[in-house]
């Protein structure tokens, strides 16, 4: 859970995940809403809007593994059903958007955030050959749903990466 506490005579003490990357990006000295913010045991000086970004990074990471982890669920299940060898590379990058949300990497997100484009793309595009090959009205009612939910996650994905600073160092955990 997200909290931030304010001392009325000291700093901010923030209450995310350690790992969040906002605890690396340090606003500069001269801005006036600027304050102090502990990440575990290292102390940052960050402006009133990093701080919002900071939290709203960590609730959104939350939804995120929620998300990756049931889209990767659907990959196995897919698999499962039809032996499909892109149900394979749907858990990976499935995996790779719970890992990037995890420990906020840029590059794991964006990875995700493009199959999810194209996922998005080919639920349109399907709904569109369905309307011209005249498919049955339950297919046409089902179709526009599941892209319209797909555009849904798709967005929430991008709100996500373009949460995450630019500046901010990038590993990739051994």
């Amino acid at each position: 859970m997200t909290a931030i506490v304010e001392n009325p005579v000291g700093p901010i003490v923030l209450g995310v995940d350690p790992d969040n990357p906002y605890k690396d990006v340090s606003s500069p000295v001269d801005l006036g809403d600027t304050r102090y913010v502990y990440f575990g045991d290292q102390v940052t000086r960050l402006s009133d809007d990093d701080i919002d970004r900071a939290v709203e990074l960590d609730r959104r990471s939350t939804s995120m593994k929620i998300l990756t982890y049931i889209d990767g669920m659907f990959g196995i299940l897919n698999f499962a059903a039809t032996g499909s060898i892109f149900s394979v590379l749907a858990c990976v990058v499935s995996y790779f958007g719970y890992k990037g949300a995890v420990i906020y990497s840029r590059n794991m997100v964006i990875s995700y955030l493009w199959y999810q484009i194209v996922l998005t793309f080919g639920r349109f595009s399907i709904f569109v050959m369905a309307i011209h090959d005249h498919a049955p009205t339950k297919l046409l009612i089902l179709l526009p749903v599941m892209a319209i939910v797909q555009a849904y996650i798709t967005w929430y994905v991008y709100k996500f990466y373009s949460l995450l600073p630019k500046n901010c160092i990038e590993y990739i955990p051994v």
